[in-house]
């Protein structure tokens, strides 16, 4: 049984009462999931379909009496999982701007901490149902929230530089924006707190947290912050963001002249039309993704990491983290993808020989199957130097971060065989014992449950404590494990989280230093 397919217990007269909750747009009845309650497919937003596509998110109309919270809203549209020949995601919809919460269900004299979950998927796929919220929202007692935002072309597409007048920039940074925005101002009715909210994503999702650090219209929305294999400076300039969009009109065939006809285009045809941009690039971008958050001037006025260097987010305690072998994932069918060709292009052909020169001097680390030095640098260039780069600007700045490494080898495809690579933590972060929630790992519908070792139960339990931590104390706190110091420049201290934690000091050292001597 899945996170979504998930029976619901029976409820007493109590629970029902608790279950009615007010928001700004009206009541909402949730239901009971393990020893949580839950309301679901709860909409921060208009539906963002027909003149509203494009546009910046708007408020929710009020409803009348009681609205039914008790099944997830539709995912955002999904792009297939860079597979052509992986069947359509089921259940997504333009109309996809739901959060679902989740609160333990024992009362609590005070307001409890939020989390709230940006889901990854390269901006282009994943949805806020994949993750049970119950499962950190009971072991943290903390109100969890998790939600959508319109993904690839639908939230990314920058048509400043072609038509302005046809669409809002950064609309899918706009849904993060409003999701949070609602979370200040509805959270207090379901038991949270919303002067203690942490910001937590994964892939696409942390680097949606970088970007939001630097933010003006998000400061002052969430107190926290945890970024997971992201970064804050993994946005498009506006000439590569028009790019990407004159590169969708003529795979429509529509003239730049005639924008505005790309509302009128049906939902298949656009998916079509962005997956094939998606699988080829279709422009130098970074990353070889075509959709990304743009640093447009207005919305996102400057990258990121600018304002975090500039002490912007210095308020904000920050975990940052990454998995040791990120890259083997990404890999799997060679070096020559639209992914490693962008990373080579955007450090530059001289400057790529001469670190790859480096790489190749180091003692390999890791156990990645099929690793090389050539490998090793592509992790680096894609997420390793950007979480690194992030929590030297927030400490310079005066702010307190802290950083770790993902080091567990989770005993499921494709983990069993390629090691701690991209998103290995997330089984481990929204599982609970005495199973990983394999649902938490694909985000297919039916995937069930898989018996956890000894290992993988400590390796979660450190995972889910450190961020949790956070969540509650505005620091990383591993009970059972080594005093956790925040990060600085000279010892550079990393927790490795394994089934037994352990600090290193500068563990990627010679690696960073040969990035670092890029800028001499």
């Amino acid at each position: 049984m899945s996170t979504t397919e998930m029976a619901t217990p029976a409820t007493g007269p109590a629970d029902e009462d608790r279950l009615v909750v007010a928001t700004s747009a009206g009541a909402v009845r949730g239901t009971v999931r393990h020893s949580s309650h839950a309301w679901l497919g709860v909409p921060f937003a208009q539906p963002p379909v027909g003149e509203l596509r494009w546009r910046a998110p708007r408020a929710p109309l009020p409803w009348e009496g009681v609205r039914e919270a008790t099944g997830f809203g539709p995912a955002a549209v999904q792009l297939p999982r860079f597979d052509p020949t992986a069947p359509p995601y089921e259940g997504d919809s333009e109309d996809c701007l739901y959060l679902n919460v989740f609160a333990p269900m024992a009362e609590s004299a005070t307001a409890r901490p939020v989390l709230v979950w940006i889901h990854g998927g390269g901006f282009v796929f994943g949805t806020g149902k994949d993750y049970d919220g119950t499962v950190l929202a009971e072991r943290g007692d903390c109100v969890v929230v998790t939600f959508n935002y319109r993904l690839s072309s639908w939230g990314f597409l920058h048509l400043a530089g072609v038509d302005p007048s046809v669409a809002d920039t950064n609309v899918g940074v706009r849904d993060q924006v409003a999701a949070l925005a609602w979370v200040r101002d509805n959270i207090a009715a379901f038991g949270g707190d919303p002067a203690r909210v942490t910001l937590v994503g994964e892939s696409a999702g942390g680097m949606s947290v970088g970007t939001l650090l630097g933010v003006p219209a998000a400061r002052g929305l969430f107190h926290g912050a945890v970024v997971l294999s992201g970064g804050a400076a993994e946005q498009h300039d506006a000439a590569t963001g028009t790019a990407a969009a004159k590169g969708l009109l003529s795979a429509l065939g529509i003239p730049e002249t005639e924008a505005a006809r790309l509302r009128e285009v049906p939902v298949a045809e656009l998916r079509d039309a962005t997956f094939r941009l998606a699988m080829t690039g279709g422009h130098e971008g970074k990353q070889g993704i075509p959709y990304l958050p743009v640093v447009d001037g207005d919305l996102v006025p400057e990258v990121p990491l600018a304002a975090v260097e500039r002490g912007e987010a210095a308020e904000v305690p920050l975990l940052v983290a990454y998995c040791r072998d990120e890259m083997a994932i990404f890999t799997l069918g060679g070096d020559d993808t639209p992914i490693t060709k962008s990373l080579e292009a955007a450090v530059g052909e001289e400057a790529w020989a001469e670190l790859l020169g480096r790489y190749e001097q180091f003692e390999p680390e890791g156990a990645t199957v099929g690793g090389s030095p050539r490998k090793t640098l592509l992790g680096d260039a894609m997420f390793v130097m950007p979480s690194v780069r992030l929590a030297e600007a927030q400490v310079r700045a005066g702010g307190r971060a802290w950083m770790h490494r993902f080091d567990h080898q989770p005993p499921m495809e494709p983990y069993h065989v390629l090691g701690p690579t991209h998103a290995a933590d997330i089984p481990c972060l929204w599982s609970r014992e005495p199973s990983f929630d394999l649902c938490a790992l694909s985000g297919e519908p039916a995937d069930g449950f898989l018996p956890m070792s000894e290992d993988d139960k400590a390796a979660s339990a450190a995972l889910q404590d450190a961020v949790l931590g956070m969540v509650r104390e505005g620091r990383p706190v591993l009970p059972d494990g080594p005093h956790w110091p925040g990060y600085d420049e000279k010892a550079r201290p990393m927790m490795l989280i394994t089934a037994r934690p352990e600090l290193a000091e500068d563990p990627t050292g010679e690696r960073r230093a040969a990035w670092d001597g890029l800028r001499d």
